[in-house]
Parts: structure tokens; C-alpha cells; sequence
């Protein structure tokens, strides 16, 4: 189907240039792939649908509410920015069978709770939800597929351990939130975790497969040496960031520095300073 008379609504109603509309040609069809109406103060999500669309661009604008079914309309749609809004809640229902969304930005908005019905979004890759207010994250059960977590600057309070099935989640980004203990074993799978600005006090590895962890981000916790044992159960770690912890700051400096294949030799040269 020709998107002409779509693109034309869209330039009449929304008042934007020709640039910010990305447009095929396929067998002489105006096919619509692309649609940037950012910055437009939008109190409301555009009443449209495409089943070209493959890029949604909708950030710093005004919106508040996400329509249920709006991944229904754009069914070929990648990569949606809704980031700089004034959403508080996203309820979403996804309708269509193996729907293409790799990318899903809803960062810097008011959001408090999220849900994702249904497991047809098998290709999402990154979620970003930085800057909310998200105390939890029982939602990512609709996104297993998803690579990318970013939660940075959120309120979450809850055990990482309610991540442990989710195999495909490789980078998790949880800077300044609320956590106060980590289990370094709930993925196995995770190679990338930033936790930093957080209160952890508590830390365990655990479990009977070894996490393929190589980068890890504690600065700006509440870990003491002694804490930190539990790190040397990590054989793939390679960049350990302790600064600003209750540690002994010479131990902490030389750990963050270190290779993994390095850290028995530190840990038994202050083992004697080590806190209980």
C-alpha cells in the first residue's frame, strides 16, 4: 500500500519539514520508514497507523499516556523514542505475531510500573529506562530476548536474583538506585553490570555454573574487604571498579586495577587488614 496520502496528512497536520520524514520507493510505492516528531510538544500519541514504519521518533514532547495497542499499529516498527515525555505508566498489548521491535527508549519520563503483555517481542535487543522512578522489574518477563538493560536512576530495591532466567540479557546498568545486597550469580550469562551509587553492603557469589562476568562496577557502595572474597568466584572478571567503599583504599585501588589471575595474590597480602 502507498503511504503518499499518509506522508501529506502528516506534513499538513504536524506542520514539519520534509527531513524529518525517511521515505522509500518500492515498486513505485512511497513507502513510509521513518517519522521524527520530536520537539513538537505533542500532549498525546499521534493518531496513525503504518504498517511501513520502521523508525518512531517521539521524544521531548509532552505525551502522558501510551495507547494499549500501539505496537499493533506500527507492526514493522524497530525502534521507538518516547524519551523526555510525561509518561507515568506504560500497559502495552502486543497483538502481533513475531513483532519487530529491536529498540525501545521510554528514558527520562515519570514511569513507576510497566507491563508488556504477551511474548511476541522475540527481537528487542536494548530497553533504556533510565530516569524514572521503577522501584521493580518484573515487566522484562515480555522481553526475555532483550541484550540491554539501562536502569540507571531508578528506585529499585529488589534482589537481582528475579533476573536469573532471563539468558539473554548481557549489559545491565543499574547506577543510583536503591539496592543494598547482590547476588552475582542470578545470570550467568551477563558479561557487564554497573552498579554503582547504590548501598550494598552484602555480597555473594553463588550457584554451581560459572558467570561469564568480566566487568563489574561497585564504586560508591558500602562494601568492606571483607565483602569482597566473593569476587574471586568470578573467573572471567577482568575490570573491577571498588572506589569510594569502606574497603581499605590501597586493597580497593589494587583490585580495580587487577586481573582476575591477580587478585588471590592481593587478597592474601592483606589478609591480615581484612574486615569481618
Amino acid at each position: 500500500m502507498d503511504d503518499s496520502e499518509l506522508i501529506q496528512n502528516l506534513l499538513r497536520e504536524y506542520q514539519i519539514p520534509s527531513a524529518r520524514i525517511g521515505v522509500k520507493y518500492e515498486n513505485s510505492m512511497k513507502i513510509l520508514r521513518k517519522l521524527d516528531l520530536s520537539e513538537l510538544n505533542l500532549q498525546t500519541f499521534p493518531e496513525m497507523e503504518s504498517r511501513h514504519l520502521q523508525v518512531l521518533n517521539l521524544s521531548q514532547n509532552s505525551i502522558e499516556i501510551i495507547p494499549r495497542n500501539v505496537l499493533d499499529r506500527y507492526p514493522k516498527l524497530k525502534i521507538l523514542d518516547l524519551s523526555k515525555n510525561m509518561i507515568e505508566e506504560v500497559d502495552i498489548s502486543v497483538n502481533v505475531l513475531n513483532h519487530e521491535l529491536q529498540r525501545l527508549d521510554i528514558s527520562q519520563n515519570h514511569l513507576s510500573s510497566i507491563n508488556i503483555e504477551n511474548k511476541s517481542l522475540k527481537h528487542i535487543k536494548f530497553v533504556d529506562l533510565h530516569r524514572n522512578r521503577i522501584n521493580s522489574f518484573p515487566f522484562i518477563k515480555a522481553i526475555r530476548s532483550v541484550k540491554e538493560l539501562d536502569l540507571n536512576f531508578n528506585e529499585i530495591e529488589d534482589d537481582l536474583r528475579l533476573l536469573e532466567n532471563y539468558k539473554s540479557l548481557r549489559v545491565l546498568k543499574l547506577k543510583e538506585n536503591r539496592l543494598r545486597e547482590l547476588n552475582l550469580q542470578f545470570n550467568t550469562n551477563l558479561t557487564s553490570l554497573d552498579l554503582s551509587f547504590n548501598q550494598i553492603s552484602e555480597l555473594v557469589v553463588s550457584g554451581d555454573e560459572p558467570s561469564k562476568l568480566n566487568e563489574i562496577n561497585l564504586s560508591n557502595n558500602e562494601l568492606t574487604s571483607g565483602k569482597l572474597i566473593s569476587l574471586l568466584k568470578l573467573p572471567h572478571l577482568n575490570q573491577l571498579d571498588l572506589r569510594d567503599n569502606p574497603c581499605d583504599e590501597k586493597l580497593a585501588r589494587l583490585w580495580s586495577k587487577s586481573k582476575i589471575s591477580e587478585l588471590f595474590e592481593i587478597l592474601n597480602m592483606y589478609i591480615g587488614n581484612i574486615e569481618t
